[in-house]
């Protein structure tokens, strides 16, 4: 009988921890913090960013409109694409509709600078663009190692 009942504690004990390996980490993302590491990859340029805060400018921009709870958007003041986006969504599905959305953007811009700023477009073609959990995160810069290594110390 002990030995039936040991067999069977360790049965359980198996089949909890393989259960817990196939779950999903919820990652949690402070997005003023990250936005305020990605503000070091412009620091010592002739990049002027400024906060994007006006939900309706960021809806009618990036067509994200119902997608996000926050948001930390930062866009340039000159003839430049780069900018960054990093957006809290609502859920998962929101999250992945933005990320879509994002990338459709990422392409018409690279359209739109390819007729008037070429040496833009590379910037835009080598973009970061993440979807994690129920954010997403989406990087123009000529520095995209620097904000690589920045995202590594958020998702890993």
């Amino acid at each position: 009988m002990k030995k039936n009942l040991t067999f069977l504690i360790v049965i359980a004990i198996l089949l909890t921890s393989f259960a817990s390996c196939g779950e999903k980490r919820e990652v949690v993302i402070d997005i003023n913090s990250l936005a305020a590491e990605f503000d070091k990859i412009y620091e010592g340029t002739e990049i002027e960013l400024v906060d994007i805060t006006e939900s309706e400018a960021i809806d009618i921009h990036y067509g994200i409109k119902g997608l996000y709870s926050a948001s930390r958007i930062k866009g340039s003041v000159t003839i430049s694409s780069d900018e960054y986006v990093v957006l809290e969504c609502f859920d998962e599905a929101g999250a992945e509709k933005a990320y879509e959305l994002l990338d459709e953007y990422r392409r018409e811009r690279i359209k739109l600078f390819a007729s008037y700023a070429t040496e833009q477009v590379p910037k835009l073609e080598n973009a970061i663009s993440k979807h994690i959990g129920k954010y997403v995160i989406f990087v123009v810069a000529e520095n995209t190692d620097m904000a690589n290594e920045i995202l590594k110390g958020y998702i890993g």
